[in-house]
């Protein structure tokens, strides 16, 4: 397996149903104009506000999954955002997962942020969404957080947000 950057052309190209099924689930219809408009344009304006793809492939070049993670490191000599890095969206294909592929991804991610002087990732998940993405998280040291939220760390609309210190 290889992981590299993606730029945002090769990641549409590779990893769209993947994509589509984090953010529209079966909402989506290709069928439909100002469905992929909207998703085109969300892509677009995702990768324009300082994020990275990290995607994994075979050693065939077959797709596998990808980290999408923001982090804005700031102007020289101003640190104001670039301590933390929030995780867009992570997915892989299902032939792939429980593999360990995911923590791979997480872990490359990790040492990039680091690298680039980031202490902090964030992340959050539904608190309907299978038990295992949830496990996922916490076994890797992502802490659950309390941020004007509920009960146990859920919002109103069902998110579960988490941090983990990066070391």
């Amino acid at each position: 397996m290889v992981i590299i950057k993606c730029e945002e052309e090769k990641l549409k190209k590779d990893f769209f149903p993947i994509i589509v099924d984090l953010w529209c689930g079966d909402k989506y219809d290709p069928k439909n104009d100002q469905h992929n408009k909207w998703l085109n344009h969300k892509i677009h304006v995702t990768f324009e506000n300082f994020s990275i793809a990290l995607c994994a492939y075979t050693e065939y070049k077959e797709p596998i999954g990808f980290i999408w993670y923001k982090h804005d490191t700031g102007m020289e000599g101003v640190s104001f955002s670039g301590k933390v890095a929030y995780i867009i969206q992570m997915g892989l294909f299902e032939k792939y997962q429980h593999q360990g592929i995911g923590t791979k991804l997480l872990d490359e991610a990790c040492r990039k942020i680091k690298s680039g002087g980031g202490e902090c990732l964030y992340t959050d998940t539904y608190a309907n969404d299978n038990d295992q993405t949830i496990a996922f998280y916490v076994k890797r040291k992502f802490i659950p957080m309390a941020y004007h939220l509920g009960e146990n760390g859920i919002n109103d609309y069902g998110q579960i947000y988490y941090y983990k210190v990066i070391k």
